[in-house]
Protein backbone atom coordinates (compact mmCIF):
# COMPACT_ATOMS: atom_id res chain seq x y z
CA UNK A 1 0.00 0.00 0.00
CA UNK A 2 3.05 2.43 0.84
CA UNK A 3 3.96 2.12 -2.67
CA UNK A 4 0.42 2.51 -4.46
CA UNK A 5 0.18 6.12 -1.93
CA UNK A 6 3.73 6.84 -3.69
CA UNK A 7 2.69 6.38 -7.09
CA UNK A 8 -0.72 8.28 -5.92
CA UNK A 9 1.98 10.89 -5.02
CA UNK A 10 3.75 10.58 -8.23
CA UNK A 11 0.95 11.69 -10.57
CA UNK A 12 0.00 14.74 -8.35
CA UNK A 13 3.73 15.73 -8.19
CA UNK A 14 3.60 15.65 -12.29
CA UNK A 15 0.16 17.44 -12.03
CA UNK A 16 2.36 20.29 -10.93
CA UNK A 17 4.90 19.90 -13.45
CA UNK A 18 2.37 20.11 -16.01
CA UNK A 19 1.21 23.24 -14.53
CA UNK A 20 4.21 24.90 -14.09
CA UNK A 21 5.15 24.26 -17.83
CA UNK A 22 2.18 25.69 -18.76
CA UNK A 23 2.60 28.87 -17.10
CA UNK A 24 5.96 28.88 -18.53
CA UNK A 25 4.98 28.21 -21.69
CA UNK A 26 2.30 31.44 -21.26
CA UNK A 27 5.27 33.88 -20.59
CA UNK A 28 7.60 32.71 -23.21
CA UNK A 29 4.55 33.07 -25.61
CA UNK A 30 3.80 36.65 -23.99
CA UNK A 31 7.40 37.59 -24.41
CA UNK A 32 7.18 36.87 -28.11
CA UNK A 33 3.85 38.71 -28.59
CA UNK A 34 2.09 35.54 -29.54
CA UNK A 35 -1.99 35.92 -28.81
CA UNK A 36 -2.80 33.44 -25.83
CA UNK A 37 -6.04 31.42 -25.80
CA UNK A 38 -7.19 29.78 -22.69
CA UNK A 39 -8.25 27.05 -25.09
CA UNK A 40 -5.59 26.62 -27.70
CA UNK A 41 -4.64 22.99 -28.93
CA UNK A 42 -0.79 24.31 -29.63
CA UNK A 43 -0.26 25.15 -26.29
CA UNK A 44 -1.70 22.19 -25.41
CA UNK A 45 0.05 19.95 -27.26
CA UNK A 46 3.00 21.85 -26.22
CA UNK A 47 2.63 22.01 -22.83
CA UNK A 48 2.28 18.19 -23.06
CA UNK A 49 5.63 17.30 -24.94
CA UNK A 50 7.13 20.17 -22.37
CA UNK A 51 6.23 18.53 -19.69
CA UNK A 52 6.95 14.97 -21.02
CA UNK A 53 10.60 16.28 -21.81
CA UNK A 54 10.66 17.58 -18.14
CA UNK A 55 9.91 14.18 -16.91
CA UNK A 56 12.13 12.31 -18.89
CA UNK A 57 14.83 14.35 -17.50
CA UNK A 58 13.92 14.21 -14.01
CA UNK A 59 13.11 10.83 -13.24
CA UNK A 60 14.46 8.92 -16.35
CA UNK A 61 11.26 7.84 -17.82
CA UNK A 62 10.71 6.61 -21.41
CA UNK A 63 9.03 9.40 -23.62
CA UNK A 64 6.31 6.47 -23.77
CA UNK A 65 5.79 6.29 -20.18
CA UNK A 66 6.26 9.64 -19.36
CA UNK A 67 3.49 10.49 -22.19
CA UNK A 68 0.88 8.64 -19.84
CA UNK A 69 2.46 9.55 -17.01
CA UNK A 70 1.46 13.53 -18.06
CA UNK A 71 -2.33 11.68 -19.55
CA UNK A 72 -3.60 10.31 -15.82
CA UNK A 73 -2.23 13.70 -14.40
CA UNK A 74 -4.19 16.01 -16.17
CA UNK A 75 -7.01 13.83 -16.46
CA UNK A 76 -10.19 15.26 -15.64
CA UNK A 77 -12.66 14.53 -12.66
CA UNK A 78 -14.16 12.48 -11.67
CA UNK A 79 -11.68 10.16 -14.16
CA UNK A 80 -8.87 11.59 -11.84
CA UNK A 81 -10.57 10.90 -8.49
CA UNK A 82 -10.96 7.13 -8.86
CA UNK A 83 -7.85 6.73 -9.99
CA UNK A 84 -6.11 8.71 -7.15
CA UNK A 85 -8.38 6.64 -4.52
CA UNK A 86 -7.43 3.57 -6.01
CA UNK A 87 -4.21 4.53 -5.45
CA UNK A 88 -4.13 5.98 -1.70
CA UNK A 89 -6.19 2.62 -1.29
CA UNK A 90 -3.53 0.10 -2.30
CA UNK A 91 -6.24 -1.67 -4.81
CA UNK A 92 -3.98 -0.83 -7.90
CA UNK A 93 -0.57 -0.34 -8.81
CA UNK A 94 0.89 2.63 -11.35
CA UNK A 95 1.62 -0.51 -13.61
CA UNK A 96 -2.47 -1.38 -14.05
CA UNK A 97 -3.07 2.33 -14.40
CA UNK A 98 -0.85 2.76 -17.05
CA UNK A 99 -2.55 -0.16 -18.53
CA UNK A 100 -6.08 1.48 -18.27
CA UNK A 101 -4.58 4.28 -20.19
CA UNK A 102 -3.28 2.34 -23.12
CA UNK A 103 -6.12 -0.02 -23.56
CA UNK A 104 -8.88 2.95 -23.50
CA UNK A 105 -6.80 5.40 -25.71
CA UNK A 106 -9.02 4.77 -28.40
CA UNK A 107 -12.33 5.16 -26.17
CA UNK A 108 -14.87 8.43 -26.12
CA UNK A 109 -14.50 10.00 -22.41
CA UNK A 110 -17.78 8.58 -21.34
CA UNK A 111 -16.87 5.46 -22.11
CA UNK A 112 -13.28 5.49 -20.66
CA UNK A 113 -15.57 6.50 -17.36
CA UNK A 114 -17.21 3.68 -17.58
CA UNK A 115 -14.28 1.55 -17.65
CA UNK A 116 -12.83 3.45 -14.77
CA UNK A 117 -15.84 2.75 -12.65
CA UNK A 118 -15.29 -0.43 -13.12
CA UNK A 119 -12.03 -1.02 -12.22
CA UNK A 120 -11.51 1.90 -10.01
CA UNK A 121 -14.57 3.21 -8.60
CA UNK A 122 -16.44 3.08 -5.55
CA UNK A 123 -19.89 2.06 -6.39
CA UNK A 124 -20.39 -1.29 -6.14
CA UNK A 125 -23.12 -1.72 -8.78
CA UNK A 126 -20.85 -0.91 -11.81
CA UNK A 127 -17.90 -2.39 -10.31
CA UNK A 128 -15.73 -5.27 -11.93
CA UNK A 129 -17.49 -8.94 -10.83
CA UNK A 130 -13.69 -9.72 -9.41
CA UNK A 131 -13.75 -6.55 -7.10
CA UNK A 132 -17.12 -8.21 -5.23
CA UNK A 133 -17.15 -9.93 -2.20
CA UNK A 134 -19.57 -12.88 -1.26
CA UNK A 135 -22.26 -10.62 -0.12
CA UNK A 136 -21.51 -8.39 -3.13
CA UNK A 137 -19.90 -5.18 -1.67
CA UNK A 138 -16.01 -4.44 -2.57
CA UNK A 139 -13.52 -6.29 -1.17
CA UNK A 140 -10.69 -3.63 -0.90
CA UNK A 141 -8.00 -6.10 -1.60
CA UNK A 142 -5.32 -5.15 -4.66
CA UNK A 143 -6.09 -6.38 -7.81
CA UNK A 144 -3.95 -9.54 -8.86
CA UNK A 145 -2.53 -8.81 -12.58
CA UNK A 146 -4.24 -11.66 -14.25
CA UNK A 147 -7.35 -10.54 -13.06
CA UNK A 148 -6.84 -7.32 -13.79
CA UNK A 149 -5.95 -7.88 -17.24
CA UNK A 150 -9.52 -9.64 -17.84
CA UNK A 151 -11.13 -7.33 -16.52
CA UNK A 152 -9.83 -4.54 -18.59
CA UNK A 153 -9.76 -6.46 -21.79
CA UNK A 154 -14.03 -7.26 -20.66
CA UNK A 155 -14.55 -3.85 -20.22
CA UNK A 156 -12.57 -2.46 -23.17
CA UNK A 157 -14.51 -5.25 -25.51
CA UNK A 158 -17.96 -4.56 -24.03
CA UNK A 159 -17.55 -0.91 -24.28
CA UNK A 160 -16.25 -1.22 -28.08
CA UNK A 161 -19.03 -3.70 -29.00
CA UNK A 162 -21.98 -1.22 -27.87
CA UNK A 163 -21.66 0.58 -31.46
CA UNK A 164 -22.36 -2.71 -33.25
CA UNK A 165 -21.99 -1.24 -37.31
CA UNK A 166 -18.40 -0.03 -35.93
CA UNK A 167 -16.96 -2.54 -34.39
CA UNK A 168 -18.17 -4.69 -37.52
CA UNK A 169 -16.30 -2.51 -39.86
CA UNK A 170 -13.13 -2.74 -37.61
CA UNK A 171 -13.06 -6.40 -37.63
CA UNK A 172 -13.85 -6.23 -41.00
CA UNK A 173 -10.75 -4.33 -41.59
CA UNK A 174 -8.47 -5.98 -39.51
CA UNK A 175 -9.49 -9.49 -41.37
CA UNK A 176 -8.63 -7.41 -44.71
CA UNK A 177 -5.12 -7.21 -43.63
CA UNK A 178 -4.54 -10.86 -42.62
CA UNK A 179 -1.38 -11.80 -43.75
CA UNK A 180 1.86 -14.29 -43.01
CA UNK A 181 5.65 -12.97 -43.09
CA UNK A 182 9.49 -15.11 -41.85
CA UNK A 183 11.68 -13.46 -39.95
CA UNK A 184 15.15 -15.42 -40.32
CA UNK A 185 17.15 -14.43 -37.50
CA UNK A 186 21.37 -14.57 -36.89
CA UNK A 187 21.46 -18.45 -35.30
CA UNK A 188 20.44 -20.28 -37.39
CA UNK A 189 16.77 -20.23 -36.62
CA UNK A 190 13.57 -18.16 -38.44
CA UNK A 191 10.12 -17.26 -36.87
CA UNK A 192 6.99 -17.91 -39.11
CA UNK A 193 4.11 -15.47 -38.29
CA UNK A 194 0.54 -15.46 -38.82
CA UNK A 195 -2.25 -13.19 -38.67
CA UNK A 196 -6.05 -14.04 -39.45
CA UNK A 197 -9.26 -14.77 -38.01
CA UNK A 198 -8.88 -14.77 -34.13
CA UNK A 199 -11.46 -18.18 -33.94
CA UNK A 200 -9.32 -19.88 -36.93
CA UNK A 201 -5.73 -18.65 -35.68
CA UNK A 202 -6.96 -20.18 -31.75
CA UNK A 203 -8.11 -23.60 -32.92
CA UNK A 204 -4.69 -24.26 -34.71
CA UNK A 205 -2.61 -23.20 -32.08
CA UNK A 206 -4.78 -25.71 -30.10
CA UNK A 207 -4.62 -28.34 -32.88
CA UNK A 208 -0.93 -27.76 -32.14
CA UNK A 209 -0.86 -28.15 -28.47
CA UNK A 210 -3.07 -31.27 -28.62
CA UNK A 211 -0.76 -32.79 -31.61
CA UNK A 212 2.37 -31.88 -29.33
CA UNK A 213 0.73 -33.45 -26.12
CA UNK A 214 -0.02 -36.61 -27.71
CA UNK A 215 3.21 -37.32 -29.43
CA UNK A 216 4.59 -36.14 -26.23
CA UNK A 217 2.97 -38.90 -24.03
CA UNK A 218 3.85 -41.22 -26.83
CA UNK A 219 7.16 -41.23 -25.32
CA UNK A 220 8.67 -38.72 -27.02
CA UNK A 221 11.45 -37.22 -25.11
CA UNK A 222 11.14 -33.90 -26.71
CA UNK A 223 9.76 -30.72 -24.66
CA UNK A 224 6.11 -29.64 -25.51
CA UNK A 225 7.40 -26.11 -26.97
CA UNK A 226 9.52 -28.26 -29.76
CA UNK A 227 7.52 -30.97 -30.40
CA UNK A 228 4.96 -27.90 -31.31
CA UNK A 229 7.22 -26.26 -33.75
CA UNK A 230 7.44 -29.21 -35.43
CA UNK A 231 4.44 -30.61 -35.26
CA UNK A 232 3.03 -27.29 -36.80
CA UNK A 233 6.37 -27.13 -39.62
CA UNK A 234 5.34 -31.25 -40.73
CA UNK A 235 1.76 -30.25 -41.69
CA UNK A 236 3.04 -27.16 -43.51
CA UNK A 237 5.33 -28.43 -45.07
CA UNK A 238 3.75 -32.24 -46.19
CA UNK A 239 0.25 -32.08 -45.03
CA UNK A 240 -2.42 -31.74 -47.94
CA UNK A 241 -5.73 -32.00 -47.76
CA UNK A 242 -8.74 -34.22 -49.80
CA UNK A 243 -11.46 -32.34 -51.39
CA UNK A 244 -14.48 -34.71 -51.88
CA UNK A 245 -14.39 -35.26 -55.77
CA UNK A 246 -11.31 -33.33 -56.41
CA UNK A 247 -8.88 -36.03 -57.12
CA UNK A 248 -5.44 -34.40 -55.83
CA UNK A 249 -3.28 -32.45 -58.85
CA UNK A 250 -0.31 -34.62 -59.65
CA UNK A 251 3.28 -33.19 -59.38
CA UNK A 252 4.55 -31.36 -62.64
CA UNK A 253 8.00 -32.27 -63.18
CA UNK A 254 8.25 -28.40 -64.61
CA UNK A 255 7.09 -27.11 -61.97
CA UNK A 256 8.04 -28.90 -58.80
CA UNK A 257 11.13 -28.53 -59.42
CA UNK A 258 13.42 -27.57 -56.49
CA UNK A 259 16.66 -26.09 -56.31
CA UNK A 260 18.32 -27.85 -53.40
CA UNK A 261 21.61 -26.77 -53.35
CA UNK A 262 21.42 -24.91 -49.65
CA UNK A 263 20.23 -28.48 -48.71
CA UNK A 264 21.44 -31.33 -49.67
CA UNK A 265 23.85 -29.80 -52.42
CA UNK A 266 22.86 -30.71 -55.89
CA UNK A 267 19.46 -30.04 -57.61
CA UNK A 268 16.81 -32.62 -57.50
CA UNK A 269 13.72 -32.97 -59.66
CA UNK A 270 10.28 -33.38 -58.52
CA UNK A 271 9.68 -34.46 -55.22
CA UNK A 272 13.27 -34.83 -52.88
CA UNK A 273 14.75 -38.32 -53.08
CA UNK A 274 17.66 -38.20 -50.36
CA UNK A 275 14.73 -38.74 -47.64
CA UNK A 276 12.92 -41.93 -46.18
CA UNK A 277 10.08 -42.69 -47.25
CA UNK A 278 6.94 -43.57 -44.89
CA UNK A 279 4.83 -46.58 -44.46
CA UNK A 280 2.22 -44.32 -46.68
CA UNK A 281 4.76 -43.92 -49.27
CA UNK A 282 5.42 -40.07 -48.61
CA UNK A 283 8.65 -39.12 -48.96
CA UNK A 284 10.20 -36.96 -46.50
CA UNK A 285 13.08 -35.09 -46.84
CA UNK A 286 15.78 -35.66 -44.20
CA UNK A 287 16.89 -32.16 -43.80
CA UNK A 288 13.48 -30.16 -43.98
CA UNK A 289 11.69 -32.90 -42.54
CA UNK A 290 11.49 -32.53 -38.56
CA UNK A 291 12.12 -35.60 -36.71
CA UNK A 292 10.46 -38.71 -36.33
CA UNK A 293 7.74 -37.33 -38.74
CA UNK A 294 5.65 -40.53 -39.09
CA UNK A 295 5.16 -40.16 -35.40
CA UNK A 296 3.79 -37.07 -35.70
CA UNK A 297 1.90 -37.58 -38.39
CA UNK A 298 0.29 -40.65 -36.83
CA UNK A 299 -0.56 -38.31 -33.89
CA UNK A 300 -1.89 -35.59 -35.94
CA UNK A 301 -4.47 -37.69 -38.50
CA UNK A 302 -5.90 -39.11 -35.08
CA UNK A 303 -6.60 -35.58 -33.60
CA UNK A 304 -10.68 -34.81 -33.17
CA UNK A 305 -11.34 -31.60 -34.68
CA UNK A 306 -10.84 -28.50 -32.75
CA UNK A 307 -13.81 -26.57 -30.52
CA UNK A 308 -14.09 -23.53 -29.46
CA UNK A 309 -15.90 -22.97 -26.33
CA UNK A 310 -17.31 -19.68 -25.84
CA UNK A 311 -19.71 -18.49 -23.10
CA UNK A 312 -22.27 -15.20 -24.51
CA UNK A 313 -25.35 -14.05 -23.48
CA UNK A 314 -28.59 -16.12 -23.93
CA UNK A 315 -29.68 -12.85 -25.78
CA UNK A 316 -27.02 -13.20 -28.16
CA UNK A 317 -28.71 -15.87 -30.36
CA UNK A 318 -31.20 -13.31 -31.30
CA UNK A 319 -29.65 -11.69 -34.71
CA UNK A 320 -32.80 -8.80 -34.60
CA UNK A 321 -31.39 -7.37 -30.76
CA UNK A 322 -29.83 -4.53 -31.27
CA UNK A 323 -31.90 -2.15 -28.93
CA UNK A 324 -29.82 -0.73 -26.18
CA UNK A 325 -30.41 -2.34 -22.37
CA UNK A 326 -28.64 -0.28 -19.74
CA UNK A 327 -27.27 -2.01 -16.17
CA UNK A 328 -29.47 -2.29 -13.63
CA UNK A 329 -27.57 -2.88 -9.77
CA UNK A 330 -26.15 -6.42 -9.39
CA UNK A 331 -29.01 -8.56 -8.40
CA UNK A 332 -32.01 -6.26 -9.68
CA UNK A 333 -32.80 -9.61 -12.36
CA UNK A 334 -33.39 -8.59 -15.63
CA UNK A 335 -32.11 -5.39 -17.36
CA UNK A 336 -34.24 -2.16 -17.79
CA UNK A 337 -34.83 -0.92 -21.47
CA UNK A 338 -34.36 2.66 -20.39
CA UNK A 339 -32.46 4.80 -23.80
CA UNK A 340 -29.95 7.05 -22.93
CA UNK A 341 -29.85 10.36 -25.88
CA UNK A 342 -28.45 9.92 -28.45
CA UNK A 343 -24.33 10.48 -29.11
CA UNK A 344 -23.39 9.13 -26.24
CA UNK A 345 -22.57 5.16 -25.86
CA UNK A 346 -22.17 2.79 -22.94
CA UNK A 347 -20.91 -0.50 -22.46
CA UNK A 348 -22.62 -3.42 -23.97
CA UNK A 349 -22.43 -6.82 -23.42
CA UNK A 350 -19.34 -9.55 -24.01
CA UNK A 351 -18.84 -13.08 -24.59
CA UNK A 352 -15.51 -14.81 -23.56
CA UNK A 353 -14.04 -17.57 -25.60
CA UNK A 354 -12.31 -19.88 -23.02
CA UNK A 355 -9.23 -22.35 -23.59
CA UNK A 356 -5.54 -22.32 -23.23
CA UNK A 357 -5.46 -18.29 -24.50
CA UNK A 358 -8.82 -16.76 -23.02
CA UNK A 359 -9.72 -13.18 -24.50
CA UNK A 360 -13.27 -11.26 -24.75
CA UNK A 361 -15.48 -10.23 -27.45
CA UNK A 362 -18.20 -8.00 -28.27
CA UNK A 363 -21.70 -9.69 -28.21
CA UNK A 364 -21.96 -9.06 -32.12
CA UNK A 365 -18.92 -10.85 -32.61
CA UNK A 366 -20.23 -13.82 -30.51
CA UNK A 367 -22.97 -13.77 -31.92
CA UNK A 368 -21.22 -14.48 -35.27
CA UNK A 369 -19.39 -17.25 -33.37
CA UNK A 370 -22.51 -18.72 -32.01
CA UNK A 371 -24.89 -18.84 -35.51
CA UNK A 372 -21.77 -20.44 -37.46
CA UNK A 373 -22.79 -23.85 -39.25
CA UNK A 374 -21.80 -26.61 -36.74
CA UNK A 375 -22.40 -24.38 -33.80
CA UNK A 376 -23.65 -26.34 -30.60
CA UNK A 377 -25.41 -24.31 -27.54
CA UNK A 378 -25.28 -25.44 -24.27
CA UNK A 379 -27.67 -23.30 -21.97
CA UNK A 380 -26.50 -22.32 -18.18
CA UNK A 381 -28.55 -21.65 -16.04
CA UNK A 382 -27.39 -18.61 -13.59
CA UNK A 383 -28.72 -17.17 -10.30
CA UNK A 384 -29.48 -13.33 -11.13
CA UNK A 385 -28.52 -12.54 -7.58
CA UNK A 386 -24.87 -13.73 -7.57
CA UNK A 387 -23.99 -15.25 -11.20
CA UNK A 388 -23.79 -18.31 -9.94
CA UNK A 389 -24.78 -21.72 -11.70
CA UNK A 390 -26.85 -24.00 -9.97
CA UNK A 391 -26.14 -27.28 -8.30
CA UNK A 392 -26.66 -31.01 -7.49
CA UNK A 393 -25.02 -34.02 -5.63
CA UNK A 394 -24.19 -37.41 -6.69
CA UNK A 395 -22.93 -40.22 -3.64
CA UNK A 396 -19.93 -41.33 -5.47
CA UNK A 397 -16.57 -39.97 -4.19
CA UNK A 398 -15.32 -39.33 -8.04
CA UNK A 399 -18.08 -36.87 -9.46
CA UNK A 400 -19.38 -37.74 -12.80
CA UNK A 401 -18.43 -36.35 -16.31
CA UNK A 402 -21.92 -34.24 -16.35
CA UNK A 403 -20.70 -32.72 -12.94
CA UNK A 404 -16.85 -32.21 -14.06
CA UNK A 405 -18.30 -30.00 -16.71
CA UNK A 406 -20.62 -27.99 -14.43
CA UNK A 407 -18.05 -27.75 -11.29
CA UNK A 408 -16.06 -26.70 -14.62
CA UNK A 409 -18.53 -24.18 -15.89
CA UNK A 410 -19.26 -22.73 -12.40
CA UNK A 411 -16.04 -21.91 -11.71
CA UNK A 412 -14.41 -21.16 -15.12
CA UNK A 413 -10.73 -20.24 -13.83
CA UNK A 414 -9.08 -21.71 -10.42
CA UNK A 415 -10.29 -20.71 -7.17
CA UNK A 416 -7.39 -20.22 -5.66
CA UNK A 417 -6.22 -16.27 -5.40
CA UNK A 418 -3.06 -14.89 -7.33
CA UNK A 419 -2.68 -16.62 -10.97
CA UNK A 420 -5.98 -16.83 -12.84
CA UNK A 421 -5.30 -20.60 -14.46
CA UNK A 422 -7.67 -22.17 -16.82
CA UNK A 423 -6.93 -26.03 -15.89
CA UNK A 424 -6.54 -27.45 -12.93
CA UNK A 425 -7.62 -30.40 -10.85
CA UNK A 426 -11.13 -30.62 -9.03
CA UNK A 427 -10.61 -30.60 -4.99
CA UNK A 428 -13.46 -31.87 -2.63
CA UNK A 429 -12.99 -28.74 0.01
CA UNK A 430 -14.33 -30.74 2.89
CA UNK A 431 -12.34 -33.95 2.47
CA UNK A 432 -14.19 -36.62 1.44
CA UNK A 433 -15.06 -40.16 3.79
CA UNK A 434 -13.95 -39.31 7.40
CA UNK A 435 -14.81 -35.84 7.24
CA UNK A 436 -17.68 -35.97 5.83
CA UNK A 437 -17.17 -34.14 2.72
CA UNK A 438 -19.74 -34.51 -0.31
CA UNK A 439 -19.70 -35.39 -3.68
CA UNK A 440 -21.24 -32.08 -5.05
CA UNK A 441 -20.62 -28.85 -6.84
CA UNK A 442 -21.39 -27.39 -3.09
CA UNK A 443 -18.02 -28.92 -1.98
CA UNK A 444 -16.21 -29.43 -5.43
CA UNK A 445 -13.89 -26.20 -6.70
CA UNK A 446 -11.35 -26.44 -9.76
CA UNK A 447 -7.85 -25.61 -7.77
CA UNK A 448 -4.71 -25.15 -10.14
CA UNK A 449 -2.00 -27.64 -9.32
CA UNK A 450 0.15 -25.59 -6.99
CA UNK A 451 -2.67 -24.36 -4.33
CA UNK A 452 -4.28 -27.83 -4.62
CA UNK A 453 -0.82 -28.86 -3.06
CA UNK A 454 -0.98 -26.36 -0.46
CA UNK A 455 -4.17 -27.07 0.27
CA UNK A 456 -3.45 -31.18 0.44
CA UNK A 457 -0.17 -30.48 2.39
CA UNK A 458 -1.90 -27.97 4.89
CA UNK A 459 -0.26 -24.91 4.10
CA UNK A 460 -3.09 -23.52 3.11
CA UNK A 461 -6.51 -23.89 4.96
CA UNK A 462 -9.56 -24.09 3.05
CA UNK A 463 -13.50 -23.26 3.91
CA UNK A 464 -16.15 -23.59 1.66
CA UNK A 465 -19.05 -21.53 2.16
CA UNK A 466 -23.20 -22.11 1.01
CA UNK A 467 -22.91 -19.84 -2.09
CA UNK A 468 -19.41 -21.77 -2.85
CA UNK A 469 -17.21 -19.11 -1.23
CA UNK A 470 -14.09 -19.79 -0.26
CA UNK A 471 -11.66 -18.67 2.24
CA UNK A 472 -8.34 -19.64 1.76
CA UNK A 473 -6.05 -19.05 4.80
CA UNK A 474 -1.93 -19.13 4.67
CA UNK A 475 0.74 -19.86 6.34
CA UNK A 476 1.39 -16.44 8.07
CA UNK A 477 -2.23 -15.89 8.16
CA UNK A 478 -3.35 -14.14 5.41
CA UNK A 479 -7.48 -14.62 4.64
CA UNK A 480 -8.67 -14.12 1.39
CA UNK A 481 -12.49 -15.20 0.36
CA UNK A 482 -12.79 -15.55 -3.60
CA UNK A 483 -16.47 -15.87 -5.01
CA UNK A 484 -17.56 -18.49 -8.19
CA UNK A 485 -17.33 -17.15 -11.21
CA UNK A 486 -19.86 -13.76 -11.74
CA UNK A 487 -21.75 -14.92 -14.85
CA UNK A 488 -23.04 -11.53 -14.91
CA UNK A 489 -20.26 -10.28 -16.56
CA UNK A 490 -21.18 -11.22 -19.56
CA UNK A 491 -24.84 -9.94 -19.19
CA UNK A 492 -24.41 -6.28 -17.54
CA UNK A 493 -24.85 -3.12 -19.76
CA UNK A 494 -24.15 0.49 -18.62
CA UNK A 495 -24.94 3.49 -20.05
CA UNK A 496 -23.02 7.08 -19.21
CA UNK A 497 -26.30 8.44 -17.65
CA UNK A 498 -26.22 5.45 -15.14
CA UNK A 499 -23.47 7.48 -13.28
CA UNK A 500 -25.37 10.68 -12.86
CA UNK A 501 -28.79 8.41 -12.18
CA UNK A 502 -26.90 6.53 -9.72
CA UNK A 503 -25.33 10.09 -7.91
CA UNK A 504 -29.00 11.01 -8.14
CA UNK A 505 -30.29 8.37 -6.07
CA UNK A 506 -27.71 8.59 -3.43
CA UNK A 507 -28.70 12.24 -2.78
CA UNK A 508 -32.39 11.56 -2.96
CA UNK A 509 -31.80 8.75 -0.47
CA UNK A 510 -29.86 10.73 1.83
CA UNK A 511 -32.80 13.17 1.59
CA UNK A 512 -35.21 11.03 2.75
CA UNK A 513 -33.12 9.61 5.47
CA UNK A 514 -32.52 13.22 7.13
CA UNK A 515 -36.09 13.71 6.32
CA UNK A 516 -37.02 10.42 8.03
CA UNK A 517 -34.91 11.43 10.99
CA UNK A 518 -35.85 14.72 11.18
CA UNK A 519 -39.78 14.46 11.28
CA UNK A 520 -41.91 17.93 10.98
CA UNK A 521 -39.46 19.54 12.98
CA UNK A 522 -37.09 19.96 10.14
CA UNK A 523 -34.17 19.46 12.94
CA UNK A 524 -32.57 17.06 14.85
CA UNK A 525 -31.33 18.12 18.14
CA UNK A 526 -27.50 18.32 18.77
CA UNK A 527 -26.40 16.84 14.96
CA UNK A 528 -26.55 20.45 13.23
CA UNK A 529 -28.38 18.67 10.11
CA UNK A 530 -31.30 20.81 8.94
CA UNK A 531 -33.93 20.37 6.36
CA UNK A 532 -35.66 22.80 4.34
CA UNK A 533 -37.86 22.88 1.22
CA UNK A 534 -39.26 25.61 -1.03
CA UNK A 535 -43.14 26.40 -0.90
CA UNK A 536 -44.43 25.15 -4.65
CA UNK A 537 -47.35 28.27 -4.09
CA UNK A 538 -45.21 31.01 -2.46
CA UNK A 539 -41.79 30.44 -3.76
CA UNK A 540 -40.94 30.68 0.28
CA UNK A 541 -38.09 28.18 1.63
CA UNK A 542 -39.87 26.71 4.88
CA UNK A 543 -37.91 24.72 7.41
CA UNK A 544 -38.32 20.20 6.88
CA UNK A 545 -38.88 18.02 4.13
CA UNK A 546 -41.60 19.23 1.91
CA UNK A 547 -45.23 17.42 2.00
CA UNK A 548 -45.15 15.06 -0.95
CA UNK A 549 -41.02 13.88 -0.02
CA UNK A 550 -40.81 10.35 -1.26
CA UNK A 551 -39.78 7.70 1.86
CA UNK A 552 -36.67 5.40 1.15
CA UNK A 553 -38.78 2.59 0.71
CA UNK A 554 -40.47 4.51 -1.84
CA UNK A 555 -37.30 5.23 -3.95
CA UNK A 556 -35.77 2.27 -3.48
CA UNK A 557 -39.13 0.54 -4.94
CA UNK A 558 -38.53 2.02 -7.68
CA UNK A 559 -35.22 1.52 -8.27
CA UNK A 560 -36.20 -2.27 -8.62
CA UNK A 561 -39.34 -1.59 -10.28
Amino acid sequence: MRRSRAEADLVVAVRGVVERVQERERERRAGRGEPLTGGSRALSRGVRLAAIGEIEVALGFSAWEAGLLVRAATAAEPLAGMVDAALRAGETTWVQVRWFYEKTASLEDDRRLLVAAALFGDDPGLAAGDRLGPEGDLHGRAWSVPSFRAALDAEVTACRGSDVAAERAARARAYAARRTWTRVHEDGVATLSIRGPVASVLAAGQRLERGARGVRAAGDPRTLGQLGVDVGLGLLTYATVALHGCPDKQPDPATDAVSADAVSGHPVSGHPVSGGESAGGVLFEEVIAPQDMELLARVVNGLPPVALQVVLPYSTRDTGQQEAVHNRPHGAGQDCARRGPPGRSGRGRVGEVLGPNPFFVSEGHARELALMPGSTLHRLVVDPRDGRLVERTIKGYRPDADMRRQVVAADVYSRAPGARARTGELDHVTPYGWAGGPTSEVNLALLAKRPHRYKTEGTWQVEIGARRDLTFTTLLGQVVTTRVHDYRTYLRRVHPDDLEDRRDLAGQLLQAALAERAGIQGRRRGDGLTTEHTDPDTGQTRPGPRPDQPTIDDLLGDEDA
